[in-house]
């Protein structure tokens, strides 16, 4: 699978709502997870998906 992409704009804009943010705030077991499930995955950021769902992003620019 691949890491959806948003610009740095977007990513703050979620931020701002809480609807993003660092892995920092994430178990350790939810990152090794998406690392090994979305291999592009820069392993920097997360996002909120469709419904209360967390996932990977790379943000760019």
């Amino acid at each position: 699978m691949e890491a959806p992409v948003i610009t740095r704009d977007q990513y703050k804009a979620l931020r701002g709502h809480d609807y993003a943010g660092t892995v920092t705030k994430l178990e350790a077991e939810t990152v090794a997870v998406w690392n090994s499930t979305y291999p592009d995955w820069l392993g920097k950021h997360w996002q909120m998906t469709h419904g209360p769902r967390l996932g990977p992003v790379n943000v760019i620019g």
